[in-house]
């Protein structure tokens, strides 16, 4: 992990504002969440953090693309004020995405009573797709053209289809329809 530098290659034009959050002081014995089974690399969340030296990072400071090494970058600000820059290769993106908002999921239902605001993706424009295998995948596409591709089953996606018309019933102009 390298530390943050002046030259950075391209700042983000994302119209999203960046959020910054602090999470409440982790339990001494924290266990995996009870809907899902305590993995093999699962470590118990500790307030020593003697034993620890990774950053806790709080806020996005910046964003943009490096073209020289080829990845997508993060420039982060830790809770202790220091920025580090991280660097991801394209294919790496959407499951990082992906896997951060699992756990985050993980997080919320376990602190349920704790208010953690989390900022939302603001996709362009959402279309239906289909892997390779024939499954059903939604793609949103981001400002600048990125695609965060979510594969869904044909349940879920019935679903998605009655709420989509339910709410489009609901904001309809006009005098309210059965």
């Amino acid at each position: 992990m390298l530390h943050a530098s002046s030259g950075a290659r391209r700042t983000s034009h994302s119209a999203q504002p960046q959020l910054e959050f602090t999470l409440p002081a982790p339990r001494k014995s924290a266990q995996a969440a009870p809907d899902r089974p305590a993995q093999e690399n699962d470590r118990p969340m500790t307030d020593d953090s003697d034993d620890d030296d990774s950053p806790v990072f709080a806020l996005v400071k910046e964003s943009g693309i490096d073209g020289v090494k080829r990845t997508l970058y993060l420039v982060l600000e830790t809770t202790q004020g220091e920025l580090f820059r991280l660097d991801f290769t394209p294919g790496c993106v959407p499951l990082a995405v992906a896997a951060l908002s699992a756990e985050l999921g993980f997080l919320q239902r376990q602190q349920a009573d704790s208010a953690m605001p989390v900022q939302p993706i603001i996709a362009d424009a959402c279309q239906l797709g289909e892997t390779a295998d024939g499954s059903p995948v939604l793609i949103a596409t981001m400002e600048g053209g990125g695609e965060l591709p979510l594969q869904a089953s044909l349940k879920t996606l019935q679903r998605l289809a009655k709420d989509i018309e339910a709410y489009m019933r609901a904001k309809a102009p006009g005098p309210a329809r059965p």
